[in-house]
């Protein structure tokens, strides 16, 4: 189980940065960032999947594999990966849609707040930011759950565990509309359940979706706090 609490722990970020962590921002950036506003967040109007039962993590251990022997192993390797994940998230889809709609009843409608309070929260509790959080300003962060869903995290014996993802894109505007940083974050909350538990539970989904939101948040303001550090 180990493994698994690392998974629910960690939030997993896809860096899209339009500028590298690696660069903090230069004192004129600073300055100008004297307020920042929190814009609503936004959530596409296709953003909920249906939960996903194919072994993601090993599907992409699986592609790695092919690194070595080039760009054809890659794609190779890339291709059974994906059969693998697909076939078994069938398999899953065949067992289990009878809980489908109970699933997506249960998930929580607001997102959206949910990742903004986590949002308006960290902000102001940051180093950099905290004083300068504001109703309104010519800076703005901005964010939108692109999507959302219960993921395959482990199994037992007889049954696959199930988690509850957020996928948000952030970004820190200018008072140009300029994107100063940006990147796209996966939180994953809630302990391993069965599919069933989400299908009978509200109450489960709802702070399992509410933790995965906080994850991608906490993973955004990490790689925020790196960018406004002397």
């Amino acid at each position: 189980m180990k493994s698994n609490r690392l998974i629910l722990l960690a939030s997993i970020v896809s860096a899209t940065l339009l500028s590298s962590c690696a660069n903090k921002f230069s004192a004129a950036q600073r300055a100008a960032l004297s307020t920042v506003a929190i814009a609503t967040t936004e959530v596409d109007a296709k953003a909920y999947k249906e939960p996903y039962g194919g072994d993601e993590a090993a599907r992409d251990n699986a592609a790695h594999s092919g690194d070595n022997a080039g760009a054809l192993g890659v794609l190779i390797a890339s291709a059974v990966a994906n059969g693998i994940a697909g076939t078994q998230n069938s398999m899953f889809v065949k067992k289990s849609a009878s809980y489908f709609s109970a699933v997506q009843h249960n998930t929580p409608g607001n997102l959206n707040v949910m990742v903004r309070d986590g949002l308006k929260r960290s902000m102001k509790n940051d180093r950099f930011f905290g004083s300068r959080v504001r109703d309104n300003s010519v800076n703005i962060v901005t964010s939108t759950v692109t999507s959302y869903n219960l993921m395959r995290v482990s199994k037992n014996d007889s049954e696959l565990l199930f988690s509850p993802r957020v996928n948000v894109d952030f970004a820190l505007k200018d008072a140009a509309g300029k994107k100063l940083f940006s990147m796209s974050c996966q939180g994953v909350g809630g302990g391993p359940a069965p599919i069933s538990e989400y299908a009978n539970d509200p109450a489960k989904s709802k702070a399992g979706y509410n933790e995965a939101a906080n994850n991608a948040v906490d993973a955004f303001m990490t790689q925020l706090g790196q960018k406004t550090a002397e």
